[in-house]
């Protein structure tokens, strides 16, 4: 019989055994994770920093890391302030799978980020260009189970692992990650990276390079062979937008000479990048037109004079964004204003409709780009019902695209399967309409919500809901599984009232509809509750309901029976205006919604 014998010295460490031994988990994933669970508390993780001390590139980090996600011994989310600025992503390391993952917080609406200040930054008089859009919240301190993955952060390494170089922790993290966030933010970092004609790694390297040199702390910076001082640099860095960036990788592009030294060779191209970009594509234009030389001279200098100008603050006279705009939405919509203004009315010469137009034009157009974006990123981009409110009438208008239908909030054309709109009484005790965008993934049986913030209730009535489901998904239709699927769902608050507690039957329809791949009826709008048992809950203050899904622009209105009694209080040109379709039963209420006979 073989005898193995193991000599222990020192060095150990106590962890729960639950991940060695399940198999579900691969070794790869096994090993990362005990990893992590071996490191001292006060050390921070990013994916970088985890390749360093392992032979495995970050792309197999970040493998494994998603592989512990799904398992449920990491939990990941997006961390904000107390104005709803974004601060990272803040990964939870579990010894054991947690069941039930914690809701996002939820965000506010319009964040407000006036005077911004810098809690202790480890920096030599940083000189910011746009100070408004940096988040000065400071970073809270991170306990063991929370490690932050961050790739463009530093990590340092404990003495245990051979050939790591050790690295002290230094308060500079938190004014790292708020420049880093300044940084993204000014060179629209969302919108380039969705360009198919962007190279992403080159990107990424671009503003990591700028992160870095921004937040270095010696007093000077060499730039192409000259010593500048940090704060000049620092400054001109801060000023980069899209187009600079987009300038810097065309000339990266057409390069064909050997570069030594590519960092340096960058740096100095994004250095001068705000001082060369006009007159380099003035030259491109005038080497291109041969003849037309004084022309695009006349014009370049034209469009370099009206750089000078911002008209941003124009819609402020005669309208007002709207609740769903975030900060970085607001600054691209007011952009555009400027731009579109300045092209059409040089002369500053334009009225309320004239800003009205273009308004217009610059929420559908930033609309699309979220529209993108929501394919890309999924549920963080989702807020996309972008209106503006009149100041002298108070009327709100939204803005939508052509092809997704009209501009109400209940569109008439068919809606993507697990699409749901409900009206119903909100937390703040008016009316309102909410919409469920529901995904459907591989997994488990589990229910993940946003949107719905730390409201008891609203979770509530959505564990009611997905748990009638668990046991009567049979009764409606064999396709829907509720234990090797796991659903997403994002309720989303249309007027801003507060979310509602009556959510049972609208995500059961929800759920139901994205796992049959069916969207509902056009037009539809979905009144009435159910309890865990199945019971129909009749609709409170139908008049005042039905008024709302008119205004919203509902066509159909799914109704229980039970408020079939209240019709007669209901103003009979109110009830002529819909389709109203009733049923009894939680089953019927599906068949019904999703247009089964």
């Amino acid at each position: 019989m073989s005898v193995f014998r193991v000599e222990k010295t020192k060095g150990y460490t106590v962890m729960s055994n639950h991940h060695l031994r399940n198999h579900t988990l691969s070794l790869k994933a096994k090993g990362l994770l005990s990893q992590m669970l071996s490191l001292p508390d006060d050390w921070d993780y990013t994916l970088q920093g985890l390749a360093q001390i392992n032979k495995e590139s970050i792309d197999a980090i970040r493998e494994a890391v998603r592989e512990l996600e799904r398992a449920g011994y990491i939990e990941r989310s997006r961390e904000r302030d107390e104005r709803g600025c974004l601060r990272g992503t803040v990964y939870t390391i579990y010894e054991q799978p947690h069941a039930e993952p914690t809701p996002e917080e939820p965000t506010q609406e319009k964040p407000a980020l006036d005077n911004p200040t810098l809690e202790k930054p480890m920096l030599d008089k940083p000189t910011l260009e746009n100070p408004t859009q940096l988040n000065t919240e400071s970073t809270k301190k991170r306990k063991r189970q929370s490690k932050d993955l961050s790739i463009t952060d530093s990590i340092p390494f404990p003495s245990g692992f051979p050939d790591a170089p050790t690295q002290k922790r230094t308060e500079t993290k938190e004014s790292f990650e708020r420049y880093r966030d300044l940084i993204l933010e000014n060179i629209d970092y969302d919108v380039l990276a969705s360009d198919p004609h962007v190279d992403r790694e080159q990107l990424d390297e671009i503003a990591q390079l700028v992160q870095e040199t921004v937040c270095s702390t010696r007093s000077r910076i060499r730039v192409a062979g000259s010593d500048y001082p940090a704060e000049v640099v620092r400054a001109k860095l801060l000023k980069l937008n899209s187009e600079h960036i987009r300038f810097v990788m065309d000339c990266l592009k057409q390069n064909t000479t050997r570069i030594r030294n590519i960092r340096q060779y960058l740096l100095t191209a994004l250095f001068n990048a705000p001082s060369t970009m006009s007159s380099y594509y003035t030259a491109l234009v005038a080497h291109d037109t041969n003849d037309y030389g004084f022309i695009t001279d006349y014009l370049s200098e034209f469009l370099r004079e009206l750089r000078k100008e911002s008209f941003g603050d124009a819609l402020d006279k005669y309208f007002k964004l709207g609740s769903n705009l975030n900060q970085r939405d607001t600054i691209a919509v007011r952009k555009m204003v400027s731009g579109m203004l300045k092209l059409l009315y040089p002369d500053g010469d334009f009225g309320k409709e004239e800003v009205r137009e273009v308004l217009t034009f610059a929420l559908e157009m930033r609309r699309r780009v979220k529209e993108q974006l929501k394919k890309i990123g999924g549920m963080e981009f989702y807020d996309v019902n972008f209106s503006f409110v009149d100041n002298d009438s108070f009327e709100e208008t939204f803005v939508s695209v052509p092809e997704q239908g009209g501009g109400k909030l209940i569109p008439d054309g068919m809606c993507n399967p697990g699409h749901i709109y409900t009206v119903s009484r909100g937390k703040s005790g008016m009316i309102g309409v909410y919409r469920l965008e529901t995904q459907m993934l591989p997994g488990n049986g589990k229910l993940e919500r946003t949107g719905l913030g730390t409201d008891r209730e609203a979770k509530e009535s959505t564990n009611t809901a997905f748990n009638y489901l668990k046991a009567n998904a049979n009764a409606i239709s064999g396709n829907i599984s509720t234990t090797s699927k796991d659903y997403i769902i994002n309720y989303q608050d249309l007027n801003g009232i507060g979310i509602t507690k009556h959510l049972a039957l609208p995500t059961v329809i929800a759920i139901c509809s994205v796992a049959l791949s069916r969207p509902t009826v056009t037009g539809l709008a979905v009144l009435g509750d159910i309890s865990i048992s199945g019971t129909i809950m009749k609709v409170e203050d139908l008049a005042n309901v039905l008024q709302v899904c008119l205004d919203s622009g509902a066509k159909k209105v799914l109704l229980p029976i039970t408020s079939a009694a209240d019709i007669g209080s209901v103003p009979s040109e109110l009830v002529g205006a819909f389709s109203l379709i009733f049923y009894s039963t939680p089953q019927e209420a599906v068949f019904k919604a999703l247009g089964v006979d």
